[in-house]
């Protein structure tokens, strides 16, 4: 491996620089591949240092070290090295998620891997190996809520390519998502520690941006619910009102929800019985209800571009300004009936209200 220009590269013997990347013709899992490729690293600079220098990355360029006009290498790749048997037994396994489970997915939801190699490094006395994979960019910019929505929904197609693939990340973070120049997105870093295989996801619809949120005992796949959660993909299913989660099919009748503070039925939200008090008298328990739904509906109508609730929030402010004006008369019972069971009270499909269990 040639090192001009670089900072930091990694004293190891020749046998491990500019090497062939499948040399073993053992069942080594990692080593393994269809078609050896002999290839060499350039210009390798040092960029992060992790578990107290066991393991450093470079970034530097590939080239193919018998045919240095190959067109098959892209120009950039990661060195990952890691030193001591620990470390290597760690970044071992890291090269087999690659070589087997995630070989179908290479270059498209994770890396290409062009190699794991190992030797002994002359200056420290200590194994050597490194993990040669395809320069993927850098982390994404920012967190995950504030993605844009088409952001969001390439990074969650990324983890449910894993899930299919049987593997589940454990780490899903920032710094192990990355994006490349033409905005493809990759996933890195599949340590032992976390990452697991053999998973059978059981979800039982893939994710998209701006759905109305399920519960995780009807998702049945933990992982991405939370990580959909995290990121803030789906629309709430839940409206909170007096301190009490409803669920939105329930809360969107303004009357309803507010007969609830009135009658103080909390068990309707959470499951626990109440004082036998009003929580507040009848123009506040309305003028609240309309309150949350008319927040919701301009919320997330505005952040998912939802024109149905867009819309809603343009009739619920008529609506309260027609119970307003009827409260003003004295005829609140009135503009009670013409607001139950509005256009509103339906907004949420029949389908997903049975789906998590409010059918009752």
């Amino acid at each position: 491996m040639s090192d001009s220009g670089a900072q930091g590269t990694p004293s190891v013997p020749d046998n491990v620089t500019d090497a062939e990347a499948s040399t073993n013709e053992s069942d080594n899992a990692v080593a393994q591949q269809d078609n050896p490729i002999y290839f060499a690293l350039e210009h390798c600079a040092l960029f992060d240092t992790r578990h107290a220098g066991e393991v450093q990355l470079f970034r530097g360029r590939l080239a193919n070290s018998l045919v240095p006009q190959d067109e098959r290498f892209p120009h950039n790749a990661i060195y990952k090295v890691a030193y001591g048997l620990e470390a290597i037994k760690v970044l071992y396994a890291e090269g087999s998620f690659y070589m087997n489970q995630l070989k179908p997915l290479q270059g498209d939801a994770v890396p290409r891997c062009f190699g794991f190699l190992a030797g002994d490094d002359f200056v420290s006395r200590k194994s050597v190996a490194c993990l040669v994979l395809e320069d993927c960019g850098k982390p994404v910019d920012g967190v995950f809520r504030n993605q844009t929505h088409e952001m969001k929904q390439k990074i969650m197609n990324a983890v449910v390519k894993l899930h299919d693939a049987g593997i589940t990340h454990g780490n899903l973070e920032e710094d192990n998502v990355l994006e490349d120049e033409h905005g493809r997105i990759s996933i890195i870093d599949f340590d032992i520690e976390w990452a697991k295989v053999g998973h059978q996801c059981h979800r039982t619809r893939n994710p998209v941006v701006g759905e109305l949120a399920c519960y995780p005992q009807s998702f049945y796949c933990d992982e991405i619910w939370n990580f959909c959660e995290r990121m803030g993909l789906w629309k709430p299913n839940q409206i909170e009102y007096y301190g009490t989660y409803y669920n939105i099919k329930l809360a969107s009748d303004v009357f309803k929800l507010a007969s609830f503070a009135l009658e103080d039925q909390g068990d309707c939200g959470d499951g626990y019985g109440g004082s036998g008090e009003p929580w507040c008298s009848e123009e506040e328990a309305i003028r609240e209800a309309f309150r949350v739904n008319i927040d919701y509906a301009k919320e997330y109508g505005d952040e998912f571009h939802d024109a149905e609730l867009i819309v809603r929030h343009e009739t619920l402010l008529k609506e309260l300004a027609e119970w307003e004006e009827s409260v003003k008369k004295g005829q609140a019972a009135g503009a009670r009936s013409s607001v139950t069971g509005g256009p509103h009270s339906n907004m949420i499909e029949e389908s997903v209200w049975e789906e998590d269990g409010w059918n009752q």
